[in-house]
């Protein structure tokens, strides 16, 4: 915790109190799988961080690693009895008393609240993912991105809903990022992921929807451009753009072309949803270096850059005002996200919305109407505030948590006499430039996994014949340029699956000149299986053997993408060798002939060879 590397922070918070205020909270036996959706999966880590510091709040902060040793020892078999050895209480008596410590603390905190919320009315609380709403040029439609009934964000769709009639209409599919209309309102300017590049690399690049002709253009290749905004002329766009780790503000016209950069950073910043200025001479920014974002305004003309909301407090989504007097932008600094506006001409900040989770990424019309994404127990919802005007909500803030005596960073021992401060202000662009040096080969450690099969191939075994422990074997390149991979089995009658695969993603002399990189495989595989008490008849004579069948094969195979990731040829060769092998017994004799013994032989009786080619 004192390196503030992950801590208890105002996303953390806004989820487990509306889970708590709406009647939500995730059940015991619920906190220990994945929801099985994007909001469901950050839940579940979101109440055991609570839980945890619960714990080391109110039974010491050495009580999380006494649960630990407790649950490695030999005979623990559950969390459940872990927590009871540690602090004398079951995992879900733990639980009911968090939970009821949980609720009755998140309805003090936000009583005052209650007295004086502004949250406006919502319009679309279908799905857990509902963002970016952005208002039409004439203030009458809304365009936004939602799940609805999908599991995950990725899956998020772009729509636009009529306020006059309440309606809504899907506009296009696999949308997620801001979106920003035309000066015509007839077309709707947004990211996307796609793989249609060089190499087939997924990479993010921006799309006009001409609403008219119903059909999507790509206007940017390769730029890794995310959030568009057009300028009010509809000439320009500004947009996010990102590379080695560092995020820039980039810049086109129209049609996607004569990009440049608008600002050079180079050692990690963040830009978020930059947005025009009504005259087109600024753009406004989310910008973040650590932890929290400040609003930053840009201008276009020198590249001079203003801080107008700094501090401790994250503040995000800025947006202007139609008529340029106000910049509304998102802030925790109460301990909830709301919607604030920024006065440009006297520089003061007033609170707008007052709600109970969170309020995010506003689009404000000429009316002074405020579209938002409202958090609530099930998700993001879209929220529409009529006529928004700023209030005084000072007596009706959220309540500050009621401080504990035992928190991880009073208590924790380790690290004692460390200079926290010196660490946590570390800077890492001060370091020394390494020695560049040529790529060699680095492979991870050999991972071996042990493998019991039952395999009931042979119809003559029976009992522990049917069992074959064994296991698999697999190393790779750091980089996957080499892989291996292998495994052995074996049963008591020393039946053997044996094999082998070397994988390599290199380059191929010749090949690589011509524009082809295959992946190339291979396989070498070894089988052998036993028969028991097979008849063979000899003249007028039937014999009894037991014989072994065994496959050595090699294989070879190229793989090459064609078109799309998933388009592939694949040039195969395999050749296989079949034989048996026959034991010694004894030819049985009769009145006149003596027995005799035959000796083991071996034959090699099928050899082939295959080439194939797929598609």
């Amino acid at each position: 915790p004192q390196l503030n590397y992950d801590y208890y922070d105002s996303h953390r918070d806004m989820i487990l109190r509306m889970y708590a205020l709406d009647g939500n909270m995730l059940s015991w036996s619920e906190m220990g799988v994945f929801g099985k959706t994007s909001l469901g999966n950050e839940s579940s880590y979101n109440a055991g961080f609570a839980l945890v510091k619960y714990i080391s709040e109110t039974y010491g902060a050495d009580a999380i690693p006494k649960i630990a040793a407790n649950l490695s020892r030999f005979s623990a078999l559950t969390i459940d009895g872990a927590i009871e050895r540690t602090i004398g209480k079951s995992g879900k008596q733990l639980y009911d008393e968090w939970r009821q410590q949980i609720v009755a603390q998140y309805a003090l905190r936000v009583d005052p609240i209650r007295k004086n919320k502004v949250v406006g009315e919502t319009i679309d609380s279908i799905g857990f993912g509902n963002f970016y709403p952005a208002f039409s040029p004439d203030g009458g439609k809304i365009a936004y991105t939602s799940t609805k009934t999908a599991d995950y964000f990725g899956l998020s769709s772009l729509y636009i809903y009529d306020i006059e009639t309440k309606k809504e209409e899907e506009v296009d599919e696999k949308v997620r990022s801001s979106l920003s209309w035309s000066p015509s309102g007839r077309r709707i300017y947004y990211s996307k992921i796609t793989p249609d590049n060089p190499g087939w690399y997924s990479l993010s690049d921006i799309y006009e929807y001409d609403l008219d002709a119903r059909k999507e253009k790509r206007l940017t290749f390769a730029l890794r451009a995310l959030n568009p905004s057009v300028s009010s002329d509809g000439k320009k766009i500004v947009f996010a753009t990102e590379r080695d780790g560092t995020m820039n503000i980039g810049i086109v016209e129209s049609d996607g072309k004569n990009y440049h950069r608008l600002t050079d950073f180079r050692n990690g910043e963040q830009v978020f949803t930059p947005k025009w200025s009504p005259d087109g001479s600024e753009v406004v920014f989310g910008w973040s270096l650590k932890e929290a974002q400040d609003v930053v305004r840009l201008t276009v003309a020198d590249g001079k850059m203003e801080t107008l909301v700094p501090g401790v407090d994250d503040a995000r989504n800025p947006v202007y005002s139609p008529d340029g007097r106000r910049i509304y932008f998102v802030s925790d600094r109460t301990g909830i996200f709301n919607i604030y506006a920024y006065d440009v001409q006297t520089k003061q900040i007033d609170q707008i919305t007052n709600v109970l989770g969170g309020a995010f990424m506003p689009s404000v019309n000429g009316a002074g109407d405020i579209a938002f994404a409202s958090y609530t127990s099930g998700g993001f919802k879209l929220n529409l505030l009529r006529a928004a005007s700023p209030q005084n909500f000072s007596s009706n803030e959220y309540l500050a948590e009621t401080s504990k005596p035992n928190t991880p960073a009073d208590t924790a021992s380790a690290g004692a006499g460390m200079d926290w401060a010196k660490l946590r202000s570390y800077n890492d662009t001060q370091l020394p430039l390494g020695e560049s040096k040529r790529y060699k080969n680095i492979f991870t450690s050999l991972t071996i996994i042990p493998l019991l099969r039952i395999d009931k191939y042979s119809t003559t075994n029976k009992g522990i014949d049917y069992f074959k422990p064994g296991f698999y074997f697999t190393s790779s390149d750091v980089i996957e340029k080499y892989e291996i991979f292998g495994g052995a089995a074996m049963n008591r009658q020393f039946e053997r699956d044996l094999f082998l695969i070397f994988t390599y993603r290199d380059r191929i002399p010749g090949l690589f000149q011509l524009g082809l990189s295959p992946t190339v495989s291979l396989e070498l595989y070894n089988i052998t299986r036993k028969a028991k008490s097979v008849q063979g008849v000899f003249g007028l004579d039937t014999v009894s053997f037991d014989p072994s069948y065994g496959l050595l094969e090699f294989d070879i195979f190229l793989k090459q993408n064609l078109f799309t990731p998933a388009d592939v040829i694949t040039l195969g060769f395999t050749h296989s060798r079949y034989s048996a092998d026959i034991a010694p017994f004894l030819f049985p004799g009769d009145a006149t002939h003596n027995p005799i013994d035959i000796p083991g032989s071996s034959e090699l009786y099928f050899k082939g060879n295959d080439i194939s080619l797929t598609w």
